[in-house]
């Protein structure tokens, strides 16, 4: 309960205990001063009630490094400096606890996501080889982003682990386009080796011309 006196006793208690009258049971009304003492203490700037429970909100901000590594850093401060009377305790919410939550999540969700990426490219290129050859390129995607984050000194959120989901996703979008596209250039270089007669190696086309040539000059002598 929250009462607001008039300006011109707010900043004096002993004018607050004297001019704050009380009414009592039979109808007299007596100073709030000879029923309590009235004094100016430091507390909390709102009291609220949570899980039927008195609680303070302490709201802190950093910019300085991620709310991890702050609220652990944080939760050792409190444990070895600070000593709570019994019943009280602090608990530490806001965007850490949605952080928690998230990476609850997140190992459950990543690796269903990485199984999806694999069943699905296996069922498009129907060898485990290619699949796995695309899925190499997902952690090495990712390596490119931490050292982006750590040039740009860029903090860990729940945005920056859904950025990372959505780069996993890009890496293995663009080894498949090379994928298919690998394929598409040795089918091609195939049919021309069959159309000329020729098995397909690793050898270039220039190697294969110059040997000609020079079957030729033998021909000739």
């Amino acid at each position: 309960m929250i009462v607001r006196y008039p300006r011109e006793l707010r900043d004096d208690p002993q004018r607050i205990a004297d001019h704050v009258l009380v009414p009592t049971m039979d109808g007299a009304q007596v100073p709030l001063g000879e029923l309590a003492t009235v004094v100016v203490r430091k507390g909390a700037p709102s009291i609220r009630t949570e899980n039927a429970l008195l609680s303070a909100y302490i709201y802190v901000d950093t910019r300085e490094r991620d709310i991890g590594r702050y609220v652990r850093a944080a939760q050792q401060a409190v444990a070895e400096s600070v000593k709570f009377p019994p019943g009280t305790y602090a608990t530490w919410s806001g965007q850490f606890e949605y952080m928690q939550r998230a990476a609850a999540k997140m190992r459950i969700v990543v690796p269903v996501t990485l199984a999806l990426i694999f069943l699905l490219l296996y069922l498009n290129f129907r060898r485990v080889t290619e699949s796995l050859i695309v899925m190499l390129s997902v952690p090495f995607a990712l390596v490119g982003g931490v050292w982006l984050m750590w040039a740009l000194d860029y903090n860990l959120s729940v945005a920056v682990a859904v950025g990372f989901i959505a780069l996993a996703g890009v890496a293995a979008e663009t080894g498949v386009v090379m994928l298919i596209y690998l394929d598409h250039a040795l089918e091609a270089r195939a049919a021309q080796r069959q159309a000329e007669g020729r098995a397909l190696d690793a050898r270039g086309p220039a190697r294969g011309h110059h040997r000609r040539r020079g079957r030729r000059a033998c021909a000739r002598r």
